[in-house]
């Protein structure tokens, strides 16, 4: 992916993101604990330039959910969404939505291991991405892998990755911003619906459930993404994104680099200290807007 940095703001506030985004070996500690982040390979990250020189760094939906889920939670197949939406939706806005929390859905499926559901779920994306003119983003190996009639959880962890990363890489090469953001919002709103289901005991998953808190970074490119398509068809997906904006205000995050240093090769690594502290309340309120907004994207449109 070409990478272009016009803003050092971006580019702390994109590495402190994916400096929290590193996996959770322990879920149930005390949410005072402040946390070290794992030292960043900066030469790594995927920087997105949007036409109003946004710059944002998402991570896959599977480094999330992985990130996210303790080893304590079960998989429930009633989050997925129904591959027949598909087929019900009208509005381009809500398909391109629609593939993104797909994808989300598939790493969901990666993240336990789960091979059941996905022969239905990768042809009806196969299908939306072809409705939506996205083809030339598959090869011809991924798409055999895609058709084929059985799986193994190596061949989804390898789809749910390469396919996510190529659809994002092939939008910022044609300069289709207004596409990238409607997929990531998309795949953004279905990772968070999933990972507040799934930590459904507050008391059982604080430190899990505070980490969503630092999602704020990514939830603020977003933002800025869809405002900068506004005027170009992105107000009704604004709109709905601000609603977020309050709850993640009430969230108290913060989070400062520590330390950081470039090694022989020149790569410039980056450790970052951060707590969070979310009450059962301001949860509560994250989760009933979470799932308004989602459950609002998967009707008939």
């Amino acid at each position: 992916m070409k990478t272009k940095l016009t803003s050092i703001a971006g580019l702390i506030s994109t590495i402190i993101a994916i400096s929290l985004l590193q996996g959770c070996s322990s879920c149930q500690q005390d949410k005072s604990q402040p946390e070290i982040g794992e030292g960043i390979n900066l030469n790594s990250i995927n920087l997105v330039d949007s036409i109003e020189t946004v710059i944002t760094a998402l991570p896959s939906p599977e480094e999330v959910i992985q990130y996210i889920k303790s080893n304590d939670v079960n998989f429930d197949p009633d989050l997925l969404v129904p591959t027949k939406m598909s087929i019900l939706m009208t509005s381009l806005n809500s398909k391109k939505q629609l593939l993104g929390m797909y994808l989300a859905d598939l790493a969901y499926l990666s993240s336990f291991s789960r091979t059941d559901y996905i022969s239905d779920l990768l042809k009806t994306i196969d299908n939306l991405m072809k409705d939506l003119e996205l083809t030339p983003v598959i090869s011809e190996d991924m798409r055999t892998m895609i058709l084929e009639s059985s799986y193994t959880p190596n061949d989804v962890y390898t789809i749910s990755q390469e396919l996510y990363d190529s659809v994002i890489n092939y939008l910022y090469d044609i300069d289709d911003g207004k596409t990238l953001t409607l997929i990531s919002i998309g795949t953004f709103y279905e990772v968070m619906y999933i990972t507040t289901n799934i930590h459904n005991n507050y008391d059982l998953y604080i430190s899990s459930i505070n980490k969503i808190g630092e999602q704020k970074f990514i939830y603020t490119d977003l933002l800025e993404m869809s405002k900068s398509f506004r005027e170009k068809g992105l107000s009704e997906e604004y709109e709905d994104l601000l609603m977020l904006e309050q709850p993640f205000k009430n969230i108290n995050y913060q989070s400062k680099i520590v330390d950081s240093y470039t090694t022989e090769d020149s790569v410039l690594y980056i450790k970052s200290l951060s707590t969070t502290d979310m009450s059962s309340k301001k949860y509560d309120e994250f989760c009933y807007i979470i799932n308004h907004i989602r459950n609002k994207l998967v009707t008939f449109k």
